[in-house]
């Protein structure tokens, strides 16, 4: 997208040179090399601007790491780029959102005291939770 072409360069972390494809290069470890790059990248960001725009074409570790250096008390405003099948998509914790709230149900599947979590984001996860828990998991009496 043209936003990525106008970034400044002490805006932009090419790590290209560190990766073979999907692997990082001989010699190239994550403890060593990337990391120590992402995170001062990160943090010079996070000391400049109050506001960030990400474009993550990235692994999903580096991903987290971001996460982790631009969280909620760095006081940055964080706005993800997710690239799809239909052009791309802003995601941002400040937008106002109009989606339905989210829908929590308890069902009684047994006697027993554990407790399974289904979470279904994108599809229903619950007929086939509930079928393997109820083939695999006695222990389990109630899945929220």
């Amino acid at each position: 997208p043209l936003d990525i072409m106008d970034a400044l360069p002490e805006h932009t972390l090419s790590l290209l040179s560190l990766f073979e494809g999907r692997f990082p290069s001989p010699g190239i470890e994550w403890n060593d090399v990337i990391k120590p790059q992402v995170e001062t990248f990160l943090t010079s960001i996070r000391q400049t601007e109050r506001k960030v725009r990400l474009y993550l074409n990235t692994h999903s570790s580096i991903a987290m790491l971001a996460g982790k250096c631009l969280g909620h008390k760095s006081g940055v405003e964080i706005e993800l780029v997710q690239k799809g099948r239909m052009g791309d998509s802003i995601w941002s914790e400040n937008e106002s959102q109009d989606e339905p709230d989210a829908v929590i149900e308890t069902e009684t599947v047994g006697t027993g005291s554990d407790v399974a979590v289904v979470l279904s984001i994108a599809r229903n996860a619950l007929p086939k939770a509930r079928a393997y828990i109820l083939e695999n998991q006695p222990d389990i009496g109630r899945i929220i």
